[in-house]
């Protein structure tokens, strides 16, 4: 059966992302979002009471995971810069 626009809808991101899962995590406190740590992967699920509510909230989470991935390559840019 196919899914209506106007049902809960779910997506699940597993990312491995290394030494950065923490600043991940702490970047997604504020979202409304199920975030959680295993040695290398975040694993997120994003919940919407429609598609369109789904849309809303995985595209906040990524620009959340976006802006915090980019601080932390500008950090380690610099410190590769003074070194």
């Amino acid at each position: 059966m196919a899914m209506k626009k106007s049902d809960a809808w779910s997506i699940s991101l597993d990312l491995n992302l290394q030494d950065q899962c923490k600043p991940i995590i702490a970047s997604l406190s504020c979202e409304d979002v199920d975030a959680r740590m295993q040695g290398n992967m975040v694993h997120i699920k994003v919940f919407g009471k429609s598609s369109s509510d789904l849309r809303a909230r995985f595209n906040s989470t990524l620009r959340s995971v976006r802006a915090v991935s980019e601080a932390l390559m500008s950090i380690d840019q610099q410190e590769n810069a003074e070194v």
